[in-house]
């Protein structure tokens, strides 16, 4: 008996560790769009600057 129980708390465990790692998934996501977006916007104000010179 002791070793279906200590097979179940794995499987708790490892479900776990699963969903810590998707959390963590998400919000490198959200991190690496964040870049792209504020990357896009400095490209845009510097464009929109040369354009105003020329």
């Amino acid at each position: 008996m002791p070793l279906i129980d200590d097979q179940d708390y794995d499987i708790a465990l490892n479900a776990q560790r699963i969903k810590d790692l998707n959390a963590a998934n998400d919000g490198n996501k959200a991190d690496v769009k964040k870049v792209v977006i504020s990357l896009t916007v400095i490209m845009i104000q510097k464009y929109v600057t040369l354009s105003c010179i020329i």
